[in-house]
């Protein structure tokens, strides 16, 4: 008897616990502001591109052993930003598409550093003495994707 009575405490202390997480989460994840809701946009932006820049070095320069993983992971990221524009947020009349145009645009502060460090690890990983480099718009064919993906999820 008292073996049951533990036994039904326990689970109801379990219940409780679950209850209480699932509406901590519910209240982390609705606390978000503005800002916090782009840094999560940019933390997903900048790996997708960082490999969309990999898999551009490589088709440029005939090393396309790692392309397709890089693609799938670049892929992984977007469809990463695809839920993370759809998250609750408190911010008050948040525009997901200002705030993800502003997460684009704090992405692109630091592409420079982004190119030159891609193709430093490019270069030190494939040997290679010269390297033919990332055009000038090789960013634009990822934000039209970005900007693709943002278009289907949020139409005018």
């Amino acid at each position: 008897m008292n073996h049951q009575v533990r036994e039904s405490v326990t689970d109801l202390i379990r219940t409780e616990v679950r209850r209480e997480v699932r509406a901590h989460l519910r209240r982390t994840a609705m606390a978000r502001n503005r800002e916090e809701f782009i840094n999560r946009l940019v933390e997903v932006l900048i790996p997708a591109l960082t490999h969309h820049y990999r898999a551009t070095l490589a088709t440029l320069n005939n090393k396309t052993d790692q392309v397709a993983k890089w693609r799938e992971h670049e892929e992984d990221f977007l469809d990463q930003l695809r839920i993370r524009m759809r998250e609750r947020t408190k911010a008050k009349g948040l525009d997901r598409m200002a705030a993800a145009d502003r997460a684009l645009e704090e992405m692109m502060d630091h592409d420079d550093a982004g190119r030159r460090a891609e193709t430093s690890k490019f270069q030190a990983t494939y040997k290679t003495q010269k390297t033919i480099p990332l055009p000038k718009d090789a960013h634009q064919e990822f934000i039209g994707r970005v900007r693709e993906i943002l278009n289907d999820m949020f139409p005018d």
